[in-house]
C-alpha cells in the first residue's frame, strides 16, 4: 500500500516538473522552430535570453515526424516532442 503511494506521489510530481516546460510558437521562437525544420540532432540555440535549446533526436513514422528537444533556464530543464504530419507545422 505504502509503495503505491510513493509511486503516485512520484509520478504526480514528474508530471507537474513537465508541464512546467512552456510551449512556444514559431513566433515566440523562431531560431527553435528553424532548428525543427532543418537542423541536425544535436543543434543548440536560444529561445530568448534565459531559456535555450538542444534538439536530442528525431524518429518517423509513414505519417509523422518528432523531435526530441531539452529546454533549459534557470528554473530547470524539460524535455518536450515536437511533431508534424508532412506539409505541417510543429506542435
Amino acid at each position: 500500500m505504502f509503495r503505491v503511494i510513493g509511486i503516485s506521489a512520484a509520478l504526480l510530481l514528474l508530471s507537474g516538473c513537465l508541464s512546467m516546460v512552456s510551449k512556444y510558437d514559431r513566433q515566440q521562437a523562431p531560431d527553435l522552430y528553424s532548428a525543427l525544420d532543418s537542423a541536425p540532432q544535436g543543434t543548440a540555440g536560444q529561445i530568448d535570453s534565459t531559456t535555450g535549446f538542444v534538439i536530442l533526436g528525431t524518429r518517423a513514422s509513414s505519417t509523422l515526424l518528432c523531435r526530441t528537444v531539452l529546454i533549459h533556464n534557470a528554473e530547470g530543464d524539460g524535455k518536450r516532442d515536437y511533431c508534424k504530419i508532412r506539409g505541417g507545422e510543429w506542435k
